[in-house]
């Protein structure tokens, strides 16, 4: 209520209507509680009136809030005026102080009305405010850069952290000597403490911390040797999750940050290699945080009355746009040079120093790292990373353990988990490259794509393509692609397309293969699959096979065709269901079924040429199948140089061998024609009942008659053959151009009786 709305009311007269006194009475108690008149002068029940405090006239509550014209209190100081506060606990102030806690624009004659320009008021409020403090304005603020809404200004005192110089560790450069330190296999010598691989090492020195307190860890280190350290405070590693951290060789500075959120006391800090790692240790650093980067805003939990680790929004510098959302520990430590950075979430962010334009959302993203450009979305992604830079993690613990490894991308729950020193590593999907630790040049699409990579420069597309294995043992594979789901490629510089496409075992990796088709399969290296199901086994070294089904087994062996088989070294086969059960090498099978016989024939120099087309013995070859006859416009030649026979001689067989073969007439009813060749590549056989008897008339000789003659004569002629002799098959033939030889002897043979008895004949005459 106003004064001046005070004065008038006070003209009421007594004697006028009560009927309103209780509402009249109500008015009066919460004047009182507006005047905010001193402890004292309430106590009394008098109010003072006049032109200062203490120099009216006395008049009695009731009196001054019915009868008596109050006048405006103005020329007390406010250090004169104490202030009982309606806070339990809370201690009398002067006006003064109370006052002093707030600024206005107002102060200093701003207007605060949106359309004044209150650049100076402005500026002269916030002058005032070098130890930091609130600016509270009720109105809008029109000034130089724009217009500002009717909301508090809060001053900071900086915007950023400062390290200071309290140094916890004693003689943390090793000058002169290792004095307060304890060594176990370390060496001191030049200011530096020193290990050589083949055993476990460590420097160690006990010292004092503070409860919720920051601490910045810097070791500075020149590794020759590759391998791992850790650093530990009473035994617990810094880094929580990272029982080892990979130092690749060379000089760096690891640096790391430590928040005690314990009681005060004195505690182990423990430098610690493993057997691998070999080099130096310059320095070894724990200095406490002076003052941590302060907050625009402060809001404490219902259980942290104390403000250990209340929630806060912090802003960087001017012009440096730092953002940060989260609790006391969110953004930290940021220092003057560090800007364009955003850190939403507990911890996000917390050791970062002078890092840039990175991004962190979740609670602990980008907890430890102080390098720049890093971007990191959801709980805990890139936790870990220190010196990494170029990174990117979405997603659910994503890179979580990476520490140095730079141009990295994690999309996914889990994904890239492990990475440490990788670089230049692309995984997208729950848990994709989960256990790659510190490869480069790998990239993983799917759900658990590369699950168990531990190679440079491969690439998983598909959910399951990779190394999948749920045990520990890792595949240090390189230059891979496997491209579909389930896919896996052992070894070397392999590609696997297709779902369940496989090169090489667990067991057994092979290098240098192709395996495309869903279930194809190679198992030998430098070769190559095409085709549903298609397979190279572990003897076919450059083997190529292309078809449903096709396979090879043969060292070089061509496969093309559905269900078309390569077995045996060197062989092609060309032809949907060709050489199948055939194992020998250097065998060719054209044509569908071409050499396929039914049952496993192992014949060497082989070649069937044409559909059905199958030889009884090795070293033959067929043209076509029984329903063949072969044409040529040209005579088929055979080879017959002297320089390639042996053991020359006159052929004894003659007209007494041709008269005692029996030229017969006949029709064809080959056994082959009763054998169906399935689908699979099987046989399916009937019996042999005259029912595939062809029609036409042939000339020519009965092979076993033929055998018949040879026994009588005792003799050995080439045109007959048993196949079975040589290991081939239950069949009989005759070579008939075997019989020009004794035909021309026979001819000799009836000449010379001719020229006998024509001779004779003349002798008579």
């Amino acid at each position: 209520m106003s004064n001046e709305k005070l004065e008038q009311g006070s003209e009421q007269k007594p004697d006028q209507d009560r009927t309103k006194e209780k509402d009249v009475k109500v008015s009066r108690r919460k004047l009182l509680a507006a005047l905010g008149m001193t402890g004292a002068a309430l106590a009394a029940g008098k109010l003072l009136t006049g032109t200062a405090y203490g120099k009216g006239e006395e008049l009695s509550v009731s009196d001054s809030v019915y009868k008596a014209k109050v006048k405006k209190l103005t020329t007390i100081p406010d250090d004169d005026v104490s202030v009982q506060q309606p806070i339990t606990g809370a201690i009398t102030r002067t006006q003064h102080d109370k006052n002093a806690e707030n600024v206005s624009i107002a102060d200093f004659g701003g207007q605060t009305d949106g359309v004044t320009d209150d650049t100076a008021p402005l500026a002269a409020a916030m002058s005032t405010l070098t130890d930091g403090g609130v600016i509270r304005q009720s109105g809008r603020v029109r000034h130089q850069p724009g217009t500002l809404p009717s909301v508090d200004i809060v001053a900071n005192y900086r915007d950023f952290a400062v390290i200071g110089t309290d140094e916890k560790l004693a003689n943390p450069e090793f000058t002169g000597s290792a004095a307060g330190w304890s060594l176990s296999g370390f060496t001191y010598g030049s200011n530096a403490v020193a290990h050589s691989t083949g055993s476990v090492g460590y420097v160690e020195q006990a010292f004092t911390v503070e409860a919720y307190t920051t601490y910045v860890i810097v070791a500075e280190v020149n590794s020759s040797i590759a391998g791992n350290i850790q650093l530990l405070i009473d035994g617990y590693p810094v880094l929580d999750s990272i029982q080892d951290y990979y130092l690749v060789a060379g000089s760096r500075t690891v640096q790391l940050g430590y928040f005690s959120n314990s009681t005060n006391g004195s505690k182990a800090f423990r430098f610690t290699t493993d057997t691998a790692w070999a080099g130096s240790v310059t320095k070894i650093s724990i200095v406490k945080i002076a003052n941590e980067s302060e907050a625009a805003f402060v809001a404490a939990s219902a259980d942290d009355k104390l403000l250990r680790i209340p929630n806060m929004i912090k802003f960087g510098r001017f012009n440096a746009s730092n953002v940060a959302i989260g609790d006391r520990t969110t953004a930290s430590t940021w220092l003057y040079d560090s800007c364009w950075n955003i850190a939403i979430g507990a911890r996000a962010q917390q050791f970062n120093q002078v890092g840039f334009e990175n991004v962190a959302v979740g609670s602990m993203a980008l907890q430890y790292n102080y390098a720049s450009r890093n971007s990191a979305y959801g709980y805990s992604a890139l936790r870990y990373n220190t010196s990494g830079q170029y990174n990117t993690g979405l997603g659910y613990k994503a890179a979580i353990l990476n520490t140095e490894g730079s141009y990295n991308t994690a999309i996914g729950f889990h994904s890239g988990f492990q990475n440490t020193v990788g670089n230049q590593n692309t995984s997208v999907g729950y848990q994709a490259m989960y256990n790659s630790l510190k490869d480069s040049y790998n990239t993983a699409i799917g759900s658990q794509a590369g699950l168990n990579c531990a190679g440079d420069s491969n690439t998983f597309l598909g959910a399951l393509s990779g190394y999948l294995n749920l045990g520990a043992v890792k595949y240090p594979y390189a230059r891979t692609t496997s491209l579909g789901s389930e896919t896996a490629a052992y070894g070397d510089e392999n590609t696997a397309v297709g779902w369940n496409a496989h090169i090489g075992t667990q067991s057994a990796a092979v290098n240098n293969s192709f395996a495309a088709g869903t279930w194809s399969l190679v198992a030998a290296s430098y070769a190559t699959a095409v085709g549903d199901r298609a397979s190279v086994s572990s003897g076919g070294i450059r083997a190529t096979v292309i078809g449903q089904a096709a396979s090879s087994s043969s060292e070089q062996g061509v496969s093309v065709g559905y269900q078309a088989s390569s077995a045996g070294n060197f062989t092609t086969t060309l032809g949907s269901q060709a050489g199948i059960n055939q194992t020998g090498t250097y065998a060719t099978f054209v044509g569908f079924g071409a050499g396929n016989v039914g049952t496993s024939t192992s014949y060497t120099n082989i070649t069937c040429l044409g559909a059905g087309s199958s030889v009884t013995a090795g070293d033959q070859l067929q043209l076509g199948n029984s329903s063949v006859t072969a044409y040529a416009y040209g005579a088929v030649q055979n080879r017959s140089d002297a320089r390639d026979k042996a053991d020359i001689k006159d052929s004894p067989l003659g007209l007494d061998f041709i008269t005692k073969l029996r030229p017969r007439q006949y029709r064809w009813d080959y056994r082959e024609d009763y054998r169906t060749l399935k689908e699979d590549g099987s046989f399916e056989s009937s019996p042999k009942d005259g029912s595939k008897k062809r029609s036409r008339l042939h000339d020519g000789l009965i092979a076993q008659e033929v055998k018949e003659t040879l026994d009588e004569l005792n003799i050995d002629w080439g045109g007959f053959q048993d196949h079975q002799i040589k290991g081939g098959q239950d069949v009989l033939s005759i070579g008939y151009t075997e019989l020009i030889g004794p035909l021309i002897n026979a001819v000799k043979e009836l000449k010379a009786e001719i020229d006998q008895l024509k001779a004779e004949r003349r002798n008579i005459s």
